[in-house]
């Protein structure tokens, strides 16, 4: 049950007033809910907390959220179990506390589902539920509350803490998720909260969202942080299904950090292909190992660490004939690969191109392109759906920027700037260009649908192209450069896209440019026309399609 942007624009900010919330139970539990956690901490007293407390008896299936806090003394930091107001604990009402357990690099992959504090040993929010659901314990803890069996006998695997590994069944987004306010408005799907467990939390707040083992710094514009209360959603289902996870003894991390390190080092000293195999299967192995043992047998083998060590292995066995070479060669293609594709590296590298400080003259073709009404765009919709917005759209156009041979120079706000011709030259610069821009406002056009579906915004960009004579190399400060592009052209590709407003036009061309392109590019004439800050008159072209 999401508390969402949808809800709080049509119920209003936050907090909501208990009668909402009792409302919701009322709902709920005409619609045959087993169990209704709320994620949502009930700590501050209300005139309302008496009807809804009187609702919570009523349903006898209400799970209270709770946590562990800091609370502040004179002399000394005093840590508390608080709970929600005493007006809710009627007796059918049960609570579990909510705290999370964060690894050192911020991820949430651990859980203890009980936590001993002072002579009492304390459950967590979703044992709380699972067991509740059941109707039954699940558990039962040994004296320290670090060990604990299943209700069927067997020890469970638990870390030295006493915390469990979660079992994540779904990443984010994936359980069934209802608006709060369709519930309250009656339009939520007949039938989909029957004998159901119902989580009731937020899916939107910034301070709400974690890091779990399915997002990747690697790949983030196509991971997601997940909620929360979703993560309570993943523990209960680890739970009710018996699906423990364990990690892989000592004995056999070493055992296999050996075999494989050894193993790929030896081999990596007996030619080029032998090593590139070597290292790859160094990489792969544990990947694929790793993967056998979790799917089949439910266990956790460190499959990340074992790739990692054993590379290091072979890299220093393998790599110590030509570090200098590599060296270099790493730093072109680390700088490069910010601005073009891998294909372009690869060939930048392979031809030896100088890419040294300053700049040099060559011909280009370059091109901007801009979101119509992204300021009006960015005062309707939230911050977080705004990134999400720019990220899809930047990711897109890089990936066809790049796939058309091009540059990608860099964003500003917005707007994005590429040019072809550089770092290495090509005689159909001006051409990729227009091909780039055409797929570019193709993939705007999908994305605006999606957009609209979701936000009720359109998504229309502008994009201007011009060629010329540019110098391009590394610019800037010793502190700080950026290999782009300067001069009279990238200005005039600049004022021409600002002119797409004007002409209500998606793609404009130069008379620079349309003579490079012009038995390939359909397009209709516009005329001459003044441009800001330059004294002759420049002919513009409207881009209709390509011929082929």
């Amino acid at each position: 049950m999401a508390i969402d942007y949808e809800s709080l624009q049509r119920i209003g900010p936050w907090p909501w007033s208990r009668d909402i919330h009792g409302s919701l139970l009322q709902k709920l539990a005409a619609a045959g809910a087993s169990v209704v956690g709320f994620d949502i901490l009930f700590m501050d007293t209300t005139p309302r907390d008496g009807a809804l407390a009187a609702v919570a008896e009523e349903a006898a299936n209400v799970v209270w959220a709770s946590t562990f806090a800091n609370a502040e003394n004179q002399k000394f930091q005093v840590r508390e179990y608080r709970g929600p107001v005493r007006t809710l604990l009627v007796p059918s009402a049960s609570m579990g506390y909510v705290d999370l357990r964060f690894d050192a690099d911020g991820y949430v992959r651990r859980v203890p589902p009980v936590l001993p504090f002072g002579a009492q040993i304390f459950r967590s929010f979703a044992l709380t539920i699972a067991e509740q659901y059941r109707r039954e314990p699940l558990l039962h803890v040994s004296g320290n509350g670090t060990r604990w069996r299943s209700a069927t006998g067997p020890w469970v695997p638990t870390e030295p803490d006493g915390s469990l590994l979660i079992n994540f069944a779904a990443p984010p987004h994936a359980f069934t998720t209802v608006p709060y306010i369709r519930v309250l408005d009656g339009t939520a799907p007949t039938g989909v909260f029957k004998n159901r467990i119902v989580l009731v939390g937020a899916t939107t707040a910034p301070s709400d969202v974690f890091f779990t083992p399915f997002y990747s710094r690697l790949f983030v514009e196509t991971s997601r942080l997940m909620p929360g209360v979703e993560i309570h959603a993943n523990i209960i289902d680890m739970l009710l299904g018996g699906r423990f996870l364990s990690r892989v003894g000592a004995g056999v991390t070493l055992f296999l950090f050996l075999v494989i390190g050894l193993a790929a080092g030896v081999l990596g000293r007996r030619g080029l292909w032998v090593t590139l195999i070597s290292a790859f299967a160094s990489i792969a192995a544990p990947v694929v190992l790793g993967y056998l043992m979790f799917t089949m047998r439910e266990q956790w083998a460190p499959a990340a660490s074992l790739s990692t060590g054993a590379l290091f292995v072979w890299g220093g066995v393998t790599l110590y004939g030509f570090v200098s070479e590599r060296k270099e060669k790493g730093l072109v293609r680390a700088t490069l690969e910010r601005y073009v594709s891998p294909a372009l590296v690869r060939e930048v590298i392979d031809q030896g191109v100088d890419l040294g400080l300053g700049g040099k003259r060559q011909q280009l073709t370059i091109l901007f392109s801009d979101i119509r009404g992204f300021t009006g765009m960015a005062e309707r919709i939230a911050p977080e759906v705004l990134v999400g917005i720019l990220c899809q759209h930047f990711a897109r156009a890089g990936e066809i920027i790049h796939r058309h041979g091009g540059t990608l120079d860099k964003f500003i706000g917005d707007a994005v700037m590429a040019f072809w011709g550089a770092p290495t030259p090509r005689a159909d610069h001006a051409l990729c260009a227009v091909r780039a821009a055409v797929e570019m406002h193709a993939a705007a056009a999908e994305l605006s649908a999606r957009v609209k579906t979701e936000v009720g915004e359109e998504i229309r960009i502008g994009i201007g192209i011009n060629s010329g004579d540019a110098v391009v190399g590394h610019i800037g400060s010793p502190e700080r450069m950026e290999y782009t592009a300067v001069g009279d052209p990238v200005n005039l590709a600049s004022r021409v896209e600002a002119m797409t407003r004007q002409h209500e036009a998606d793609i404009l061309i130069t008379q620079f440019t349309h003579e490079l392109v012009k038995f390939d590019v359909e397009v209709e004439p516009l005329g001459a026309t003044a441009v800001r800050g330059r004294t002759d008159q420049i002919a513009i072209y409207r881009v209709i399609r390509l011929k082929s």
